[in-house]
């Protein structure tokens, strides 16, 4: 795995916590929101109810309140609040009839997060033989909610991908130096020392670069002096192979040819008179061929080294 798409994992991920937490915030805003509103109606129904209460005749009847309640249930003006009256006689408390809600709009997990605690959202306004209870439904409410939370959190996701995205471009444009610097010393590993990496106008980069552009600079002139002191080293090899070549051709050679020349004036001039003289002055003979043939194959092998690398014969 490469370092840019490292870098983008890592911001990525780095993105995605902020993300969450702003999320989780905005829930917990949502929550509160929906939690205030509903406690809003609740507050003013109960203290309608506690006036009216107070204001009537304490005999009122159960089924009285039962209507009322009904009827308050129904009302449009009074939104998201259920009504039960419990009397202290009934066996049974009556259940005022629930309204159709609008909670199948907002996802069930969106729901079950920004839902208040059951026992926050109930009222109590007594009377004279029971009590009225105001509980507030609040899947209207966390319906609403959603059709505004929505937009804002599709924002943040589009925002935080749009971010991923920018940075994995960024990333691509501002390490392209270290690619090009990758490039470079392969270059170097294979003999390539005049390549040089320019600056992008980063302060850390350049500085890489530049110690690059330093060292191979460097390489160049090590190699460029490694090379003439190779030259020089085979120049002063040539000579000296030249020089003991001469030796051998022009001293060596022509001392064994005037040996050899001795010789066989002695066993020609000694042949009749001395022939075993004249036998000794043949072997001297020979011998001095025999050195001179090795003298040549020496001169031989003391031939320029470039033939060899030529490949002439």
């Amino acid at each position: 795995m490469d370092l840019r798409v490292r870098l983008t994992l890592l911001l990525s991920l780095i993105f995605g916590a902020t993300l969450a937490v702003g999320i989780a915030y905005l829930l917990a805003d949502v929550r509160q929101a929906v939690l205030d509103e509903l406690n809003a109606s609740s507050d003013l129904a109960t203290t309608l109810l506690q006036g009216m209460v107070a204001a009537t005749d304490s005999a009122v009847s159960e089924r009285q309140l039962n209507a009322l309640a009904a009827r308050l249930t129904r009302d449009a003006a009074i939104r998201h609040l259920r009504f039960d009256v419990h009397d202290e006689n009934a066996t049974a408390p009556p259940s005022a009839p629930r309204r159709a809600t609008s909670a199948g709009s907002a996802p069930a997990w969106f729901a079950d997060l920004v839902r208040p605690d059951p026992a926050e959202l109930v009222h109590v306004v007594p009377y004279a033989h029971g009590r009225i209870v105001i509980a507030a439904e609040p899947d209207d409410e966390i319906g609403e909610a959603w059709r505004e939370t929505r937009t804002t959190m599709a924002v943040l996701f589009v925002m935080c991908a749009g971010a991923i995205v920018l940075v994995f471009v960024f990333l691509g444009r501002a390490l392209q130096p270290l690619s090009g610097l990758s490039h470079a010393l392969q270059g170097i590993e294979r003999g390539h020392y005049t390549t040089r990496v320019p600056a992008i106008g980063l302060a850390d980069i350049d500085a890489i670069t530049a110690r690059y552009n330093h060292m191979a600079a460097a390489l160049a002139d090590s190699h460029a002096e490694n090379v003439l002191l190779a030259q020089r080293s085979l120049d002063i090899q040539e000579q000296e192979r030249r020089h003991l070549a001469h030796e051998l051709h022009d001293e060596m050679g022509q001392s064994i040819t005037a040996i050899k020349a001795l010789a066989v004036s002695i066993r020609e001039r000694l042949e009749a008179a001395e022939p075993a003289l004249a036998e000794r002055a043949a072997t001297i003979t020979d011998v001095s061929s025999d050195i001179y043939a090795r003298v040549r194959r020496m001169m031989a092998r003391l031939h320029p080294v470039v033939l060899d690398a030529l490949g002439l014969v």
